[in-house]
């Protein structure tokens, strides 16, 4: 659910910053989340269909390619630094989500 909030808002923020970019191309180390957007799992949780949707549907005129890369890599190359950049996204969306959840109840 985290990398789904952090996709959401690298779409949403990169299409705001550049909105001439109409190809994106996410890279993501979570097989599910990518799986939920390509559209191989349907998710039986209606938060996770919503944020699929959202993510699908922010820009009708954007491609978005998924591409799944390999995760918890260490050292300073290029996708170690990229993937632990990620996963902290995903960990600040998801405590945002949940701070938003907690000021709706």
């Amino acid at each position: 659910m985290a990398e789904l909030h952090a996709i959401r808002l690298g779409v949403i923020r990169t299409l705001a910053e550049w909105p001439q970019v109409k190809r994106l191309r996410i890279s993501s180390d979570s097989k599910p989340a990518l799986g939920f957007l390509k559209g191989e799992v349907r998710s039986r949780r209606e938060e996770v269909r919503g944020l699929v949707k959202a993510i699908l549907e922010h820009d009708p005129d954007a491609t978005l390619r998924f591409v799944w890369v390999k995760g918890h890599q260490s050292g300073r190359h290029r996708p170690a630094y990229v993937n632990r950049q990620v996963d902290e996204m995903a960990r600040i969306a998801a405590q945002q989500a949940r701070e938003a959840l907690k000021g709706s109840l």
